[in-house]
């Protein structure tokens, strides 16, 4: 596995702890009969931080790219395009999830806002190495 796939299944593994942690505590206040935290926020936040580095790797991809089409030498010139293609592949990577995230803790913020009452709702939200789940039942 090279260090794209490597970095990819760590960010996946990242995720799904956030999500593990977050449901664990909204569960934990909803079977205490309150209501849910601030988790939405927190995942909404999480979600425009992957955005923003998916920016950040964006950048160093360009400016990997402008460094292997300006070197004369073709090994260091090499080196930099293989940069240039690992920091896409983040990048990329980085705005799907962060995006992803971004929507579900959006989407969480207005069932949170809408619903007339707080009781009897359950909700999950599951995330794992390639799988994206969104659970929920009505008492």
């Amino acid at each position: 596995m090279n260090s794209v796939g490597r970095a990819a299944v760590a960010l996946t593994l990242v995720f799904a702890l956030l999500s593990v942690t977050t449901g664990a505590a909204a569960q934990s206040a909803q079977d205490a009969g309150q209501a849910p935290s601030a988790l939405p926020i927190v995942v909404t936040g999480v979600g425009a931080v992957g955005l923003i580095l998916g920016g950040v790797f964006a950048a160093a991809a360009s400016g990997a790219y402008d460094s292997a089409e300006s070197d004369p030498v073709h090994e260091s010139a090499a080196g930099s395009l293989d940069s240039a293609n690992t920091f896409t592949t983040l990048a990329n990577t980085m705005w799907v999830l962060g995006g992803s995230l971004m929507l579900i803790g959006v989407s969480w913020l207005a069932v949170e806002f809408t619903r007339p009452s707080r009781t009897g709702l359950t909700a999950r939200l599951e995330i794992g190495p390639g799988s994206l789940s969104l659970a929920g039942s009505f008492n």
